[in-house]
Order: C-alpha cells, then structure tokens, then sequence
C-alpha cells in the first residue's frame, strides 16, 4: 500500500504484482512517485516476493490473508467468468482453476476487510488472478487502475475501467488516434 498526499487527502493504494517481470515493473512505477508514500505490494508468488522484499518495499503474500471461514458465496455466479480465460489458454483445468478462484476470492476478501485501501493497482485483470482482485474490490468500491502494454509502440495502457473490451474508450470516437505518431 503507498499513501499519496493529494491536498491533504490520503489515499492508501495497494500494488498487486503476480509475476516477476510485474513485481520489477511496479517497483520502478512505485520508485516514480514524487511524493512521501509508504508502499505495500501484494502477490502470490514467492519469486516475486523475494524481488520486492530486496528492493525495499513491504511485501504481503495473498496466502497469509487466506482464512477457511471467509464466506465466498456472494461471488459464486462470477466463477465461470473468472476461470474463463485461464482454462481457454490451457494455463489451468478447469478443476483447478474453479480451486484457485475460492482461495483468491478468500484471500483477497480478507486481505480488503483486514487493510483499509483506496485504490488498487494491478496488471491486465483479464486473468483469474487479476479479475478476482478487481471482483473483490468492487464489491468493497475500491477504485482500481489496471495497466496493460498500449495500443501503440512502447506504450503502457493505464484505465480506471479496465482493459480491451473493458476499457473506457470502448464505444467511445477514437478517430483522435490517427494523429496519433511515435516519438509525440
């Protein structure tokens, strides 16, 4: 969580990196901000919590927030949605990935009542991972601000909404993009 001062409003922000090209990324975006922050990132992996833990920053891993008693129900009609994009790549069985999505809607259902946050930062949040996160956060009105590799060259996609069909340019004029030339 990193807390950004913004006319004296607080907002405590929570970076959840999954793998470890994500974990180095977030740390430089972290490292970018100017002002005073206390930042604790979030992750499943402990590879990445190893990057994270050496470059300074306070680390949680989602298994410590992972509690039997935490009452998933509310969140069961969006299981086939949340499952659907790791079975269809292979990444997951269906099985296993119907598993992985009740112990991350556990843990980050615990891990939100447990730690007041404002906003979350992750990565795409097309994958079961990342859309249980932002499913979680919802539910609890977290903001979010999900990155994801741009549309154009060397360019890193940033929206509130979410990404590709999910974005908020979509249904939106986008006739401004032809203008749009590398190096601008």
């Amino acid at each position: 969580m990193f807390i950004i001062i913004l006319g004296g409003i607080i907002i405590n922000i929570t970076i959840f990196a999954i793998s470890k090209d994500k974990a180095k990324f977030f740390i430089r975006v972290a490292n970018s901000f100017k002002c005073k922050h206390d930042i604790t990132f979030l992750t499943t992996r402990y590879s990445s919590y190893g990057i994270i833990k050496r470059s300074g920053y306070k680390v949680h891993m989602l298994q410590e927030f992972i509690k039997d008693d935490v009452n998933i129900n509310e969140f069961k009609s969006y299981e086939s949605e949340a499952i659907l994009m790791d079975v269809k790549t292979g990444l997951l069985s269906e099985n296993r990935a119907k598993e992985q999505f009740k112990w991350l809607i556990k843990g980050f259902k615990n891990y939100l009542t447990v730690r007041k946050i404002d906003k979350l930062i992750l990565w795409n949040g097309s994958m079961l991972q990342g859309f249980s996160a932002s499913l979680v956060a919802d539910k609890y009105n977290i903001k979010k601000i999900f990155f994801e590799v741009g549309n154009f060259p060397n360019k890193i996609f940033l929206d509130e909404k979410g990404v590709n069909a999910k974005s908020s340019l979509m249904g939106k004029d986008l006739t401004v993009c032809k203008n749009y030339h590398e190096g601008v």
